[in-house]
């Protein structure tokens, strides 16, 4: 067909291998918590005259990404009312960096093995908090130094957590993210 050089080529995953079946290590959990073995997936994208080959990448993006960046392959022009929850990868592809400044993620159910926690999260730099539903409490992590999670440092660095929490809350309510209430007696 000779459409390689039109053709925009992206294998990822599903989130997070499941625990019972694969080892995640250096990451913490699997499919259905909040950690990074919860999160993470493989992403390799080709793209002719935009990738380069071989390179690798380590910022974080999330799967609502891939949406913007087809778009942006296909050259369709979004309106300003066109809200899109991710952002073009292009910039990354050039080792340019993207606009956003935080990832987001919510899972406020329990998963099918029951095990995880209900809780959201975000992602700062390298900085992680999860916050959960539970018992209303938080965990910080710095990932870049602590990919496994196993350090979290909400009591060492009250004012980053503090932060991170408050940025969380407002995106939950902008949102309007819903949030499990504790059945009252």
């Amino acid at each position: 067909l000779e459409i390689d050089d039109q053709t925009l080529v992206i294998f990822t995953s599903d989130n997070g291998g499941w625990s019972g079946a694969t080892d995640n290590t250096p990451l913490r959990a699997g499919k259905g918590y909040l950690y990074e073995g919860g999160l993470r997936v493989p992403l390799i994208v080709r793209w002719i005259g935009v990738t380069q080959s071989g390179r690798e990448e380590d910022s974080p993006v999330v799967s609502m990404d891939l949406t913007a960046t087809i778009l942006d392959a296909a050259g369709v022009k979004l309106k300003a009312e066109d809200a899109l929850d991710g952002e073009t990868l292009r910039p990354l592809f050039g080792g340019g960096n993207l606009e956003r400044k935080a990832l987001f993620f919510h899972y406020p159910h329990f998963a099918f093995h029951r095990a995880n926690r209900p809780g959201s999260a975000v992602r700062e730099g390298d900085y992680k908090l999860l916050h959960f539903y539970d018992d209303d409490t938080v965990e910080l992590y710095d990932v870049a130094q602590d990919l496994s999670e196993t350090t979290d440092l909400a009591q060492k660095k009250p004012q980053v957590a503090a932060r991170l929490k408050q940025r969380l809350t407002a995106w939950l309510q902008e949102t309007e993210a819903g949030i499990p209430q504790r059945r009252q007696p």
